[in-house]
């Protein structure tokens, strides 16, 4: 079957969200998800192209690519779209905001799900395009309220510069390789040296931007803004994970100019500096934002090293306890009504979802048996040979466990008040399964890695085929977070906080960046300022001149076309001219 026929009954599930009554939105959204998860097993493996028009002896067209990592994308983003439809039954409870929500949400996985399986840049184009949109729409969902407003649109416009930067590299593939599928570029790349090089750094920076990459981190956590079934799948599946997909997808291209070296060390930095800001962090769900930046960082350096099977299974693995755990930061928001985790307690008031958000925490933190212990384990074992990076892989590891232990003490310590315990009790069966389907899948998950072994030989790159040992490098992993929780329990128990002011601005050092962008922000203004009162200057000086030819223009006419007040003047002038003559002359 056409890998496009998944995305038909997300189509029609939007278009029956739309014309219908709005107390069928949440079952139609539901059952179109489904259903696009019901089709995934009929998709056949191959390419196929769908002309589309053409122009100068150039032909467009849709070409969908279905392998192996299309397979693993598209297991992800249709596993998990059901269960975040699901989640939102219970969180979006308001009914007036149920149409729109699920018909942007409808979209957003179409988008995602047309990306997955892009064969070639104009459909990869069209998807990158709709993502920026769909999330735009969702992140500022809340309209009413001016934060979500402002991280939209920091969130479009950081994204808008990476669509610029991809628009400009199809062009130079275009003209460069007269080809734009992936295969045919790839292919070619040792005869258009300079236009390879071009292409793929802005692709590079493309792919930075969408997936939250130093110096564009910042945007993600703004993003937060959004409701919580967003962020989740916001930061599982869909938008964030389309850059390192594009980085992995084209890795030859990126490995051959030399920029994956360049990607290495950038996605190393954006670890350090979100590693930082979790540290110190308060907000529930900003928390877990900052551990998403470091991911996508670690799935980006692993891609760009070399180890790419093991940034593939972090890739995979982390879609699963990452939904989990916005489900239960959102669980929390609702039934507390507090966004600070020192101020979130009760957690433990529901069984379930504190279990199945323990789930989260063990698998983020790399205790066996969870997916995230082997994606970890992974990581280390393939970057074992080189003794610095394997020291600074596990120093993060470490400084995982501390933050994301601190933040499960904090949300899970006695309940302030009865009425917490009770909301936690109430909240919707919706939520509390959803979050405990996405704890299971976190343990399940382990099971497959066999499988990620078993298919290397099948992936794109040669270098993959090579399986890795987790015996010494689990016993480490495992070391490494017990010695983060252990610390995270005595910083929290004792009371241990950092004094120095200055240390503390370095590490909280998202106010860099977001005056950087200021900066940034009011440079370009400035820049738009000056050219507006150039524009302004130039139009005076060309509408004078203007002026002065229509006038003259006038005074010819009036010549030409006659004029009976000139005549009777200029024969006047003419007499007294004669006159003054005769008398002068004689």
């Amino acid at each position: 079957m056409l890998a496009l026929f998944i995305i038909i009954p997300l189509l029609i599930a939007l278009l029956g969200v739309a014309v219908l009554p709005d107390s069928y939105s949440k079952a139609i959204a539901l059952a179109g998800s489904v259903a696009g998860l019901a089709m995934l097993p009929f998709v056949q493996s191959g390419t196929y192209t769908m002309p589309w028009f053409s122009s100068a002896g150039f032909l467009f067209g849709i070409t969908t690519s279905v392998g192996v990592l299309n397979i693993i994308l598209l297991v992800m983003i249709l596993s998990i779209a059901p269960l975040v439809l699901l989640y939102s039954f219970g969180f979006m409870d308001t009914q007036s905001q149920q149409r729109r929500f699920y018909i942007e949400m409808l979209a957003f996985e179409a988008a995602m799900v047309l990306f997955a399986v892009s064969g070639n840049f104009i459909t990869m184009f069209i998807a990158w395009e709709f993502l920026s949109l769909t999330s735009y729409l969702l992140i500022g969902f809340w309209s009413d309220h001016s934060r979500a407003n402002r991280a939209a649109r920091k969130a479009i416009t950081i994204v808008f510069l990476g669509d610029v930067a991809i628009l400009s590299a199809i062009i130079i593939i275009a003209v460069a390789f007269h080809s734009l599928e992936f295969s045919s570029v790839l292919a070619a790349m040792p005869l258009h040296p300079q236009a390879a090089l071009a292409a793929a750094v802005l692709l590079a920076f493309a792919a930075l931007t969408k997936s939250a990459q130093f110096p564009f981190q910042e945007w993600l956590t703004d993003a937060m803004e959004g409701p919580a079934p967003v962020s989740a799948f916001l930061h599982s599946t869909t938008m964030v994970k389309a850059g390192v997909f594009l980085i992995i997808i084209l890795l030859p291209l990126f490995e051959a100019t030399g920029i994956a070296a360049v990607l290495s060390v950038v996605s190393l930095v954006t670890v350090a500096i979100a590693t930082a800001n979790a540290l110190k962090e308060r907000h529930v769900k900003k928390i877990i934002a900052y551990s998403t930046i470091q991911e996508l960082g670690l799935m980006i350096f692993a891609v760009s090293s070399g180890a790419v099977l093991a940034g593939v299974f972090l890739f995979f693995a982390q879609s699963f306890y990452k939904a989990l755990l916005f489900f239960s930061s959102g669980a929390m928001m609702k039934a507390t009504g507090k966004e600070d985790i020192t101020e979130i307690s009760g957690l433990r008031k529901n069984n379930v979802l504190y279990i199945a958000t323990l789930f989260g925490v063990l698998s983020i933190m790399g205790f066996v048996p969870f997916d995230g212990f082997f994606a970890n384990s992974m990581l280390g074992s393939a970057f074992s040979a080189n003794l610095l990076y394997y020291i600074i892989l596990n120093a993060f590891g470490i400084l995982t466990s501390f933050y994301m232990f601190r933040w499960l003490l904090f949300t899970s310590k006695k309940e302030n008040s009865p009425d917490t315990g009770i909301m936690y009790t109430a909240l919707p069966r919706s939520m509390v399964l959803s979050a405990m389907a996405l704890g299971v899948a976190a343990l399940l998950a382990s099971f497959v890695v066999p499988y990620f072994s078993a298919i290397s030989p099948a992936l794109p790159y040669s270098y993959l085929a090579s399986a890795y040992s987790f015996s010494v490098d689990g016993i480490v992993v495992i070391a490494a977070a017990a010695i983060g929780m252990a610390a995270g329990y005595i910083a929290l128990r004792k009371n241990i906080a950092i004094k120095s002011a200055a240390l503390n601005a370095l590490l909280y050092n998202k106010w860099i960046f977001n005056r950087f962008y200021e900066y940034s922000a009011a440079f370009v203004c400035g820049i738009g300022d000056g050219a507006e009162f150039l524009e302004q200057k130039i139009s005076s000086f060309y509408r004078g001149i203007a002026m002065s030819v229509y006038d003259s223009a006038g005074f010819i006419r009036k010549v030409s076309y006659g004029s009976i007040n000139l005549y009777v003047l200029t024969l006047a002038t003419a007499v007294v001219i004669a006159v003054v003559l005769i008398y002068f002359v004689t």
